[in-house]
């Protein structure tokens, strides 16, 4: 199965001449996610704008038995942003809008091309902010960190992305609208909203995603203390976390990479000799 002429056509007819790309040279670009072990070309990719470009491509996609998933920024580590030979990616980066911030209701709804920074930055006016952090936050979208489940640092205290998702507009793979989840964030009885957040993309596509803020914090304060090993390194943690105290983050460097950090010229003033 591949791409053919006709596919071609009835894809630009959906979403115009211009988003879909075929030229062998422009989908060099999405071989491969952030884990570039593995790559495939896909026979085109397609850029849609809207919910209905989208549901509109997934029926010409099915009707032609082509395999096909979607992509935001590609910075993902496990694939999920991959096509067999000749399938077809629907690039969501053109949904990038942020369709509202709810201050009083400590929630946002976006599209999946917003980028995770961009929202936390939207939210911090408010006296928000979007907790999820992966290490690409700067450039990964938010329909990414839903299909990945993704998280960062700050997920030991607010998780991972499941625990932020509300609700999620989705099209199925024949093109069909539904709404998984609920604004309250109350549970149904089948929980589709979870069973989407982290399948990568191999259920549905979310087109609009509610999600869920939380306040800002007044102050923060970052401490770093040197152990002689990692064992007693990790018994604090265990007291820390057993008194009460939530981290929002915690991050633990042994000593071959303490010393690779103070080699370099990202130096920091580590103490070289904690082990």
């Amino acid at each position: 199965m591949t791409a053919t002429p006709g596919l071609l056509d009835a894809l630009r007819q959906a979403v115009g001449t211009r988003w879909v790309l075929a030229d062998p040279a422009a989908l060099l670009a999405y071989e491969s996610d952030a884990l570039t072990l593995f790559r495939c070309q896909p026979g085109a990719v397609v850029l849609p704008k809207t919910e209905e470009e989208v549901a509109q491509c997934a029926k010409i996609l099915q009707q032609a038995q082509i395999p096909w998933c979607a992509r935001g920024a590609g910075t993902g580590l496990s694939g999920g942003a991959l096509v067999p030979p000749g399938g077809v990616i629907l690039g969501l980066a053109r949904m990038n809008k942020i369709l509202a911030v709810h201050p009083n209701e400590n929630t946002a709804v976006v599209q999946p091309g917003v980028v995770n920074a961009d929202l936390d930055r939207a939210a911090a006016r408010h006296g928000l902010r979007f907790a999820p952090d992966p290490a690409s936050w700067n450039v990964c979208t938010l329909g990414g960190n839903l299909a990945e489940n993704a998280g960062g640092p700050r997920c030991f205290l607010h998780g991972t992305t499941s625990n932020h998702v509300l609700w999620a507009q989705v099209v199925l793979a024949d093109g069909r609208l539904e709404r998984w989840g609920s604004s309250s964030g109350e549970q149904e009885d089948l929980d589709l909203r979870g069973f989407l957040v982290g399948s990568e993309g191999a259920v549905a596509v979310a087109t609009r995603i509610g999600l869920r803020l939380q306040r800002r914090p007044p102050a923060s304060e970052t401490i770093l203390a040197a152990w002689p090993s990692i064992r007693p390194a990790c018994e604090t943690v265990s007291a820390v976390v057993a008194a009460g105290l939530l981290p929002v983050a915690l991050e633990v460097m042994d000593q071959a990479a303490v010393r690779a950090v103070e080699d370099s010229n990202l130096r920091a003033g580590l103490p070289t000799d904690a082990g």
